[in-house]
């Protein structure tokens, strides 16, 4: 869980303040500049420039002395009742301020419970403003102890487009979400919600996706994927639900917008009663569309009906947590499926692939954006880690792959 210092303790900071309901400004300054400030919309949070220090660094933490000034604008002759009152609206914007705070960074950031202090304050700079002044001592992750956790630990970096660590980089609320990538360094991606209406619930380190009847329903989205070739790999540490669905779920879909060119990956669901219908149900499928059905006319959106459709041969519903890799190898015209870890992987080798190279694309996790007429919805499961590479992977490197995504935290 790196930490960057006060740049990144600012922006923790605004960002839970515009959260509160009511609480309408945020800075940052000493004390003592206070009266600098002009045209203030109130009620504002005021914080003081604190210094950090790492009392024990194999407690991974580093601890900010923070001095947090909660004010309302009070009239010159307001009496001791309104007075009362305007210290109670505050003392009630903190608490509801507090909560979202130590929502931020993956809720990684800690109070020390009992370094709080609160005291009434009045008549403070040109405003006169009336509020609290709380002190206390936040804890937050150490860069000192944190920064090479993944960079160390990660064995395959050749081709590697991005490794997403649900234990890091994850930003959160109850509408929005953003989850950047912790490799390449040099590289950054980023994750982010497909819609803020429903996002999915995140408990460090998983995402769980419950809402596969809903559309939009919860989901990932990724903008602006180039890949080098046709080629590409994308694995998951992932559970799969046993819950019976009523539709095909789905786990991955890649457009282009440019093209068309579109690419599913799902669950099957057989509709229908008896042992044959059950025995196939929840075996994995791969769609293909590299028609270029965009240039007579048609929409990114709109996979061709008649556009290649594959099954595999394995089963994934339910799945206990593990990892699921999706290989395209466009050379040899091949899918490849792997599931599990160590020497419980197992491999699966179906023909046909997605042949042309991806440019500017989309890839939505969890959901397809289709529901008519194929019958296609969301995915019901978890999702705490994830690894895209621009190159598809030989079994050797797949089994790399999936055992370090395993082990991470």
């Amino acid at each position: 869980m790196s930490y960057k210092g006060i740049k990144d303790l600012y922006n923790d900071l605004n960002l839970a303040v515009s959260k509160v309901d009511g609480l309408n400004q945020f800075y940052m300054l000493d004390e003592s500049e206070v009266n600098k400030l002009r045209n203030i919309n109130y009620p504002v949070c005021i914080s003081s420039i604190p210094n950090s220090s790492v009392s024990n660094i194999n407690r991974a933490y580093e601890e900010y002395s923070m001095t947090l000034l909660i004010l309302k604008k009070s009239s010159r002759v307001s009496s001791d009742y309104v007075e009362l009152g305007l210290y109670d609206d505050c003392v009630d914007l903190f608490s509801s301020l507090s909560d979202e705070i130590m929502g931020q960074r993956n809720g990684a950031l800690i109070v020390q419970e009992n370094s709080f202090e609160i005291e009434r304050v009045s008549k403070l700079g040109n405003d006169l403003a009336t509020g609290i002044r709380v002190n206390f001592t936040l804890l937050a992750p150490s860069l000192l102890a944190f920064e090479s956790i993944v960079v160390d630990n990660w064995t395959l970096n050749t081709n590697l487009f991005a490794l997403f660590n649900g234990s890091l980089g994850v930003n959160r609320s109850n509408d929005s979400l953003s989850w950047s990538s912790q490799l390449p360094t040099g590289s950054p991606k980023t994750i982010t919600h497909y819609n803020e209406n429903n996002i999915p619930e995140y408990s460090p380190p998983r995402f769980t996706f419950s809402l596969p009847q809903a559309h939009p329903n919860e989901a990932f989205r990724m903008e602006n994927v180039t890949f080098s070739t046709a080629n590409w790999s994308v694995f998951f540490k992932m559970s799969i639900a046993s819950a019976v669905q009523t539709d095909n779920q789905v786990l991955l879909r890649i457009t282009d917008p440019s093209s068309g060119d579109g690419f599913i990956f799902g669950l099957a669901n057989h509709s229908g009663v008896g042992d044959a219908h059950q025995a196939t149900d929840g075996r994995p499928f791969y769609q293909i569309d590299d028609d270029n059905d965009l240039g007579s006319g048609g929409s990114e959106t709109d996979v061709n009906i008649s556009s290649a459709i594959f099954e595999t041969s394995a089963d994934l519903e339910p799945l206990s947590e593990t990892v699921v890799g999706i290989v395209n190898d466009s050379t040899n015209d091949k899918l490849h499926l792997y599931v599990g870890v160590g020497d419980a992987q197992t491999s699966y080798e179906e023909s046909g692939s997605h042949s042309n190279q991806f440019s500017q694309a989309k890839i939505l996790i969890g959901t397809s954006e289709l529901v008519d007429p194929i019958g296609y919805r969301g995915f019901v499961g978890t999702i705490s880690h994830i690894a895209i590479y621009d190159s598809a992977l030989s079994e050797a490197e797949a089994t790399t792959v999936a055992n370090d995504l395993n082990s991470l935290f």
